[in-house]
């Protein structure tokens, strides 16, 4: 079966049934995970973030690029190879490991000049929502640095736009 080992399935429900189709699965060479019927929405929100949410991220990257003169398939297409390269990156070596940029690096003035590109209320708090999760992410990368002045300016950064 050609390419099933990229297919990866959730199973969860009866008993009996999960005892039958996890082997059946298997047996066909597929990745397969067990989970409970509490943790379904769990499992289906963290593929929409993993899928559905990059489609907005990539949207409202590409929308920045517009206002510096990009059309929308030239910003999809400057955008296309840092896209492949991460996330091969972050499938080899998970995201940690994959984490760079300012926020990584400590840059406090880089993601202040970000900021400042920002003039919606609400893409100033992604950034900084996300910033946060890129700085535990970061401590965990580099557990000797201190982010202390990033996390204190993301912080307010999100405060301010709640």
């Amino acid at each position: 079966m050609a390419g099933a080992g990229r297919c990866f399935f959730c199973v969860e429900g009866d008993a009996q049934a999960v005892e039958v189709f996890v082997p059946l699965l298997r047996g066909l060479g597929l990745q397969v995970q067990i989970i409970s019927p509490e943790s379904k929405a769990q499992y289906h929100l963290s593929c929409a973030l993993a899928s559905n949410f990059i489609c907005a991220l990539v949207q409202r990257s590409a929308e920045l690029l517009g206002g510096c003169g990009f059309s929308q398939t030239d910003a999809l297409h400057a955008l296309a190879p840092l896209m492949r390269s991460n996330l091969a990156h972050v499938i080899e070596h998970g995201a940690v490991s994959a984490l760079t940029g300012p926020i990584e690096r400590g840059d406090t003035q880089t993601v202040q000049k970000h900021l400042s590109c920002l003039t919606e209320r609400d893409d100033r708090q992604l950034y900084a929502l996300l910033g946060l999760e890129q700085v535990k992410m970061a401590q965990e990368k580099h557990p000797e640095q201190d982010y202390g002045t990033l996390a204190a300016l993301l912080n307010r950064e999100k405060e301010q736009n709640e």
